[in-house]
């Protein structure tokens, strides 16, 4: 029994991996390393979608909307908000995953 509790509140290590890329794109937001920036994002995107995070993916959506602005993509930034938009209301709709 002491065992399966113990088990119980066991986190894959690689389950905050998309977090941490979250956070070197933001750092790399910071130091105007878009380029950078935006490969970091794309990875912890491709990673949430891959392990099915719905909340994480809204917040990677969020930071890539982010990048576009300071890129001076306007219209980019918008096609990203409208896709976190979509996400959630296909997600309300209970159509994902």
């Amino acid at each position: 029994a002491a065992q399966s509790a113990g088990t119980a509140h066991f986190v894959h290590p690689h389950s905050s991996t998309p977090q941490i890329l979250d956070t070197l794109g933001d750092l790399e937001m910071m130091g105007r390393q878009l380029t950078n920036a935006r490969t970091w994002l794309t990875r912890a995107l491709e990673m949430r979608h891959a392990a099915g995070e719905r909340f994480g993916i809204v917040r990677t959506f969020d930071r890539l909307a982010r990048l576009a602005e300071l890129c001076s993509d306007s219209q980019r930034a918008l096609r990203l908000v409208g896709a976190q938009i979509g996400f959630f209301r296909t997600w309300a709709r209970g159509e994902l995953l």
